[in-house]
């Protein structure tokens, strides 16, 4: 492998590390919110619906 290249794929393995924290963090604020609005917390009850499905009704 090129340098040029091993540089690109630290880069990339970079933003997908930062991408899978902005992803976790956004499932956090997801299932909060949830917990807190009571139509939400009935759709849990529901088989398959999961926090980001019931934060969508």
């Amino acid at each position: 492998m090129t340098d040029d290249f091993r540089v690109l794929l630290a880069e990339l393995s970079n933003d997908l590390r930062h991408l899978d924290h902005r992803i976790a963090d956004l499932d956090t604020r997801i299932e909060t919110s949830v917990k807190t609005d009571p139509a939400a917390r009935r759709l849990l009850d529901v088989r398959d619906i999961g926090p980001l499905t019931a934060s969508a009704q």
